[in-house]
Formats: C-alpha cells, sequence, structure tokens
C-alpha cells in the first residue's frame, strides 16, 4: 500500500471517529469536522465558480449545510464525499441561477464537470 493511499484511510478513520462524536453532541469534534473540509470546500468551489468572492460565500453556505445536515448523516458514503458532494451541488445550482439571471447560454461558464 502506497503512503499516500495509507494517509487517505487514515484521514478517513479519523472522520469517521469525529463524526461519531459530533453526532453524540460534542462540539468539540463538530468544529474540527468541520474545518477539516474547509479549505477542501473552498477548492471545489472556487475550481467551479472561478471567483473567489462568490467561492467564498458558497463555501459559508455548504459548510452551514453541512452542520445542519450532522445529525442525519447516515454514513452511506464517506463524510469527505458527501462535502464534496454538498460544495458540487451549490456550485451548479449557483452556475445555473447565474445562467438565468443573465440570460446567458453559460458558454463562458466552464463545466467542472468536463461534459461541455
Amino acid at each position: 500500500m502506497s503512503a499516500s493511499h495509507q494517509r487517505t484511510l487514515d484521514r478517513a478513520a479519523e472522520d469517521d471517529a469525529l463524526l461519531t462524536a459530533a453526532q453524540a453532541g460534542d462540539e468539540q469534534a463538530t468544529t474540527a469536522l468541520l474545518a477539516r473540509q474547509m479549505d477542501r470546500v473552498y477548492g471545489i468551489c472556487a475550481s467551479m465558480v472561478r471567483d473567489p468572492e462568490v467561492a467564498a460565500e458558497l463555501t459559508q453556505e455548504a459548510m452551514l449545510r453541512l452542520h445542519t445536515s450532522l445529525p442525519g448523516f447516515r454514513g452511506e458514503c464517506s463524510w469527505a464525499s458527501w462535502s464534496w458532494r454538498v460544495a458540487r451541488n451549490l456550485c451548479l445550482n449557483w452556475r445555473d441561477r447565474s445562467r438565468e439571471e443573465s440570460g446567458e447560454d453559460g458558454a463562458t461558464l466552464p463545466d467542472p464537470r468536463g461534459d461541455a
């Protein structure tokens, strides 16, 4: 097993431990769990919207949604995957709203999925 793969497994195990504690009401664990995802969520948002201010706003919204969804998180995927999905969906919704508001077809906004 590569060192990189081992670090990923270790991080997932740490996330799982924090998640369990956070769902049991441990505020320090909640703070730590969310802090571990903040830079990653911002990176996702920044790469998708290509505007640092909008990315910061979407990151804040994503973190709020992650926090409020924490008690009901069922663990059907990893916490990291869930946080990625929340951030991605917020960015896609923002992109769709931006297109509708501007009347553009979205040609100037990159498709983060690479499908376009």
